[in-house]
């Protein structure tokens, strides 16, 4: 393994979803509202309440892969994959992550390919394999950002206005822009992540901003923005999206974890303004 290979996983973790929480996992619409990878935490989907809850945790991981036919119809089945992303993110084991992460992306995979035109499935194979690839390394952790990336952008020309697919795309690039050059040159070039190799602050901004105006009760969204902000020299806007986090009534441990970091946040930038 080269030597570049084997220092990719430090720095692309910053890429990805560098992620976030669960941010936590992930936006969704189609009438029940979910969240979109959260903030400097592992990606997750804190916001989701499937009908198969629990359920998850009764299907060994290992029994299903991409060969694998669904067990249940579609709507359960789409429930379960979401599921198996909440428990992977639970699990103590790194091994034990990755298997339900696979899971996750398995079952979405199946109802990406029985129905293309649906955004919600492909949404979710986008986030199992944002969540794969904090756990991966090298080459695997750019190839599963790199198809996010791709599976993110199919689900925008499906459903423009899907709060998720614009974190998750806003997060990759802003992720891109905070490597050096010569780390993303890596990323992109030698590691074969040529998706982002265009990335900008601007563009960062403009998916970012679109998730927080589009699902304004998830915290994520202001939040992720917020840290942009301050990346990008421009307090008073960071000041702004950390304010609107605070300002959502959502109250899950995740989001509440998301809102302490953003209120510190906002004491700090408030007295760096006021003096």
């Amino acid at each position: 393994m080269s030597r570049h290979s084997r220092n990719a996983p430090t720095f692309m973790l910053i890429l990805l979803f560098a992620a976030g929480a669960a941010d936590t996992l992930a936006a969704q619409e189609s009438g029940r509202p979910r969240a979109g990878p959260a903030t400097d935490e592992p990606f997750t989907t804190s916001h989701v309440e499937p009908s198969t809850q629990g359920f998850a945790r009764t299907i060994p991981c290992q029994s299903l892969n991409d060969d694998s036919p669904y067990p249940l119809g579609y709507e359960m089945t789409l429930d379960l994959a979401i599921q198996a992303a909440h428990v992977g993110r639970a699990e103590p084991e790194k091994d034990d992550r990755k298997c339900f992460f696979r899971m996750a992306e398995a079952l979405a995979r199946h109802l990406v390919l029985e129905n293309p035109n649906d955004p919600e499935p492909r949404y979710w194979y986008a986030a199992a394999m944002g969540l794969r690839a904090v756990e991966e390394g090298g080459h695997n952790q750019v190839r599963l950002a790199q198809r996010a990336h791709e599976q993110s952008r199919l689900v925008l020309t499906i459903a423009p206005d899907h709060a998720g697919a614009h974190h998750i795309l806003g997060r990759l690039h802003a992720g891109a822009m905070r490597l050096s050059g010569f780390k993303r040159f890596i990323a992109t070039q030698i590691l074969g992540g040529k998706a982002l190799s265009g990335a900008s602050w601007e563009t960062a901004e403009s998916f970012l901003a679109a998730a927080a105006r589009l699902q304004p009760e998830v915290p994520d969204h202001h939040y992720e923005l917020g840290l942009l902000y301050l990346d990008m020299g421009r307090p008073d806007l960071a000041l702004a999206a950390f304010e609107g986090v605070l300002a959502c009534s959502r109250k899950d441990p995740a989001d509440r974890a998301v809102q302490a970091s953003a209120g510190e946040k906002a004491d700090r930038l408030r007295r760096e303004l006021a003096g």
